[in-house]
């Protein structure tokens, strides 16, 4: 949080769960972003398979990545993504640039 804007801050919290911030602020001030919820566009079958299920039962694309600890699991995210430039092109996770149709931004994971 305390990184310069665009970068990715990986976190775990409660002892078993990792949640994410987008550093937002100049560097060195705390200021962030948190990530709480997203929709799944591509990879649906991916991201269920890292969310599994403890009664074998099939994860809705609504519930894929509906809140912060559920988003990270569904994207692959672990304190391993700590600190990832978003803006790097070269980075396995990134901020595209543009809005999709809703005026939300993506975040993509290769």
């Amino acid at each position: 949080m305390f990184g310069p804007p665009g970068h990715l801050y990986v976190y775990f919290t409660y002892g078993m769960h990792f949640c994410m911030n987008i550093s937002a602020g100049p560097d060195g001030q705390p200021s962030a972003v948190l990530l709480r919820a997203a929709e799944v566009i591509e990879g649906q079958d991916l991201a269920r398979a890292r969310r599994g299920s403890a009664n074998g039962a099939t994860i809705s694309d609504r519930d894929l990545a509906r809140g912060p600890a559920r988003l990270c699991v569904a994207l692959g995210i672990d304190r391993e993504s700590n600190g990832a430039d978003l803006l790097d092109q070269r980075s396995p996770i990134q901020l595209l640039p543009g809005l999709g149709f809703d005026g939300i931004p993506r975040l993509a994971r290769a």
